[in-house]
């Protein structure tokens, strides 16, 4: 069993990669700070496994923890959480900076940091981290937020340089396109790191037989 665990929106990208997971057998923790438990009901109603919690990715001890009492483990984490608070630089004060960078920024931390000793005890662990292409080419009235997605590769590279764990994986995902692009991306990205073929409509395992995506 893989739990992957999830900072999910009610419907946009969160909840994109909580139903596919969902459909691929994976339980899921489905994180939301106002309202999880309609994903985790699309994902029960479809025959799946999910659980809700409401907290702020900045405590992400209690986020991981509803993972590791409901399910005893956790596998896989996505950081997705993320607000947006643009304004042009020149009227951009202290809090629209410091509310966009604890989000994205600390809060990936704080997750991160509350799953890597179990992943470290599993000697098993994948995380994926949601940035951006405004912290690449940079978008108007989105200063902080650039700044905030731009650093997310760093703790990327860091915690695979550094880890002792022996399949520890670390991606970010660059939002650069619609939902199902993405979830595309995500598929083919697994299936190459995976050494499966990849069709977009199956998920091929390598004995041959695959999953309805």
């Amino acid at each position: 069993m893989n739990c992957p665990l999830f900072y999910a929106d009610e419907c946009r990208l969160g909840r994109s990669y909580c139903l596919l997971f969902a459909k691929l057998g994976a339980s899921v923790v489905v994180n939301d700070l106002v309202n999880p438990d309609t994903v985790v009901q699309e994902i029960q109603k479809m025959g799946g496994k999910a659980v809700g919690n409401k907290a702020s990715a900045e405590d992400g001890d209690a986020v991981v923890k509803t993972a590791i009492d409901t399910y005893g483990r956790i596998d896989i984490l996505v950081n997705n959480a993320g607000i947006l608070r643009d304004k042009a630089f020149a009227n951009m004060d202290d809090k629209l900076w410091d509310d966009v960078i604890a989000v994205h920024l600390r809060g990936t931390y704080k997750c991160t940091k509350a799953a890597y000793p179990y992943m470290l005890k599993q000697k098993y662990g994948r995380i994926v981290n949601t940035t951006s292409t405004s912290g690449i080419y940079g978008n108007f009235g989105q200063a902080n937020y650039a700044a905030a997605v731009s650093t997310l590769r760093f703790p990327c590279s860091s915690c695979s340089a550094n880890t002792e764990i022996e399949t520890w994986h670390t991606w970010l995902l660059t939002c650069s396109c619609t939902r199902g692009r993405k979830e595309q991306h995500l598929r083919q990205h697994d299936c190459s790191e995976r050494g499966y073929k990849y069709d977009p409509n199956h998920y091929a395992r390598r004995d041959g037989a695959s999953v309805q995506a």
